[in-house]
């Protein structure tokens, strides 16, 4: 999964036609129908939320990627899920080469080991959080949350309900 893949699958953002199908699966009266963007003025259906550096309303709002420039969200979490999943696999791939140049060459010249060395541990500390990253995704993935859910919970009104009952 490459990165301009990510970038072509831009989340859905919030149209008003998208809107007005998303809003008929909820009862009318119901406070999910209330929330409306002070930025884009439509109607938000829940888990929907204004990205300040997209200038648009995500559906599924999950982040917004710095690395990337996007947003992650309802249609590209998935591609951005195998796009983590490839990245760790890659380093691994390239820690597994590192030790076996090191493995090989241990009797060649010190600065050879020591500059694999060098490169090795910070490709050790990439792929520590490669599989961080890669865990807590899947993680949300398999419970049918955000990492905005996950970091707002106390603020999000859709989501208090439920922490009252844990």
């Amino acid at each position: 999964m490459s990165r301009s893949k990510i970038e072509q699958h831009n989340p859905q953002s919030a149209t008003p036609s998208s809107l007005l199908q998303m809003m008929d699966l909820y009862p009318p009266g119901s406070s999910s129908r209330d929330l409306t963007c002070s930025y884009c003025h439509l109607i938000q259906p829940p888990r929907t939320k204004h990205c300040h550096d997209c200038d648009k309303c995500i559906l599924q709002f999950d982040h917004h990627c710095t690395w990337l420039g996007t947003c992650i969200g309802i249609r590209n979490h998935c591609r951005f899920w195998w796009y983590i999943f490839g990245q760790a696999s890659l380093v691994i791939w390239t820690v597994a080469l590192y030790i076996q140049f090191l493995h090989v060459d241990m009797n060649g010249s010190w600065l050879k080991g020591l500059t694999g060395l060098t490169l090795l541990l910070p490709l050790i500390v990439i792929l520590i959080v490669l599989l961080i990253l890669l865990m807590l995704h899947t993680y949300l993935a398999l419970t049918n949350q955000t990492t905005y859910e996950i970091a707002r919970r106390k603020r999000i009104s859709y989501l208090r309900y439920e922490m009252a009952e844990d």
